[in-house]
């Protein structure tokens, strides 16, 4: 599983602690994968050698910001640059649709990882499994280009709703 998680640096995010909830959620989320990974290091047998987890971090404003490359490791000075690069700017908007470009394009620019992301060889599900989370509060400042970038995703893709439904 690859698990790319994005953040809303947006000015609304300053409002009623929205900023740290969210990067507290997100590191948190970051730990906890990590330490899932760690776990699935023990197993023995074919969950170990099916099973691995990279994580990475983005923000997103006016343009996407990486805040966590996407390794296998969660050391703490990634959690530093998460926490430290979560913070919200009143001069931002809602363009979740930049970190999804900048994820696929990555995808894209890379035909052997894009090849992975499908099922191949008989198999029913792809080698590698990409989530991509993007946790806000609904809004986005330009939707029809969000909900574009979702479905000319390389690997197949759906967004899924969380929270209260966008206005």
């Amino acid at each position: 599983f690859d698990i790319s998680i994005a953040g809303d640096l947006s000015e609304s995010m300053l409002h009623d602690g929205k900023d740290r909830a969210q990067k507290q959620a997100t590191v948190l989320l970051l730990a906890a994968l990590e330490e899932f990974r760690r776990e699935i290091a023990y197993v023995e047998g074919d969950l170990r050698d099916d099973l691995a987890v990279r994580t990475e971090a983005w923000g997103f404003g006016n343009g996407p910001h990486l805040l966590k490359p996407l390794t296998n490791r969660l050391e703490p000075i990634h959690c530093a640059r998460v926490a430290g690069g979560m913070e919200p700017n009143s001069n931002y908007g809602t363009h979740d649709y930049t970190v999804l470009r900048e994820i696929r394009e990555a995808i894209e620019n890379d035909p052997r990882y894009a090849e992975k992301l499908k099922p191949r060889n008989g198999r029913d599900v792809a080698e590698i499994r990409r989530i991509v989370l993007v946790p806000h509060e609904g809004a986005c400042s330009n939707r029809p280009q969000c909900i574009q970038g979702i479905a000319t995703h390389p690997a197949p893709a759906a967004p899924v709703p969380a929270g209260r439904p966008p206005s």
